[in-house]
């Protein structure tokens, strides 16, 4: 390595170059050999240092409220997430996943493009991708103005920094009953059900990503009571439910102001 080093020093002697002409003969260099070379990395003079990968991603919690009751509507992980030789153990997860920050895949209300995707866009188009029809169609189609973000985490996973924003999506009462629908077609229908589970099928493992639709009281998921896949998305169930009791106190508040006399 160090004979290398020698000759590419003297070919840049040779050359006269500049230090500033070095450095871009150097970032061309490792640009050809390098093809995935992260955006961040950095190059000073003949130094390439690689600053600590990170990756950004989304997760949102879908959630309504019914007879006084705060829920939330998971996905159920299907066969991918079983371990070899095993059956996969019930567990459920929020959807979410990668923010493109190369360009803009869209969805069905944001058009694709070169430009990156933003957060909320991304965490659309996620739970568009993740809950779907058996005909491939999203389930719901999520307009990304009505996310709100509610948490930010930076997680260690797998040898990298994963820098999370945690959302939440406030059903209507339209798509409560589509999810509802949804539910119970599965439970009805092996058809519907096995035709539903392959629009989620994972490319490496050849299984699906998920299996089935379940929705839990929000207090259950927030006091650890459901099997999450991720065990770190318990905190921005907690989160969720900090939010609404708080909005309750406010409103409490506000009923009982109203409700003094005035002088």
């Amino acid at each position: 390595m160090s004979d290398i080093v020698k000759q590419i020093r003297e070919i840049f002697e040779q050359a006269a170059l500049s230090p500033k002409e070095q450095k871009q003969v150097l970032r061309d260099v490792v640009k050809e050999n390098w093809p995935d070379l992260p955006v961040w990395t950095t190059l000073d003079g003949a130094v390439v240092e690689e600053v600590q990968k990170a990756t950004a991603g989304s997760g949102v919690v879908l959630t309504f409220e019914e007879a006084g009751v705060r829920k939330v509507v998971l996905a159920q992980t299907g066969d991918h997430y079983a371990k070899p030789g095993e059956a996969a153990v019930p567990a459920f997860m929020i959807p979410g996943g990668f923010i493109n920050l190369s360009e803009t895949p869209g969805s069905s209300l944001v058009a694709a493009s070169s430009a990156p995707e933003d957060g909320r866009t991304g965490a659309a188009r996620e739970v568009e991708e993740e809950l779907k029809n058996p005909d491939g169609s999203a389930l719901l189609k999520v307009d990304p103005s009505r996310l709100k973000p509610m948490d930010t985490l930076t997680l260690a996973f797998r040898g990298e920094k994963r820098i999370v924003i945690g959302m939440m999506l406030e059903l209507n009462a339209a798509e409560v009953k589509t999810v509802k629908e949804h539910i119970a077609n599965i439970a009805a229908s092996p058809a519907y059900a096995a035709a539903t589970a392959a629009q989620s099928i994972n490319h490496d493992s050849g299984k699906p990503e998920v299996s089935n639709v379940a929705i839990f009281t929000l207090e259950d998921v927030a006091a650890g009571k459901v099997n999450l896949l991720h065990k770190d998305q318990q905190s921005l169930f907690k989160v969720v439910e900090q939010h609404y009791k708080d909005v309750e106190a406010q409103v409490r508040r506000a009923i009982v102001q109203n409700n003094q006399p005035r002088h």
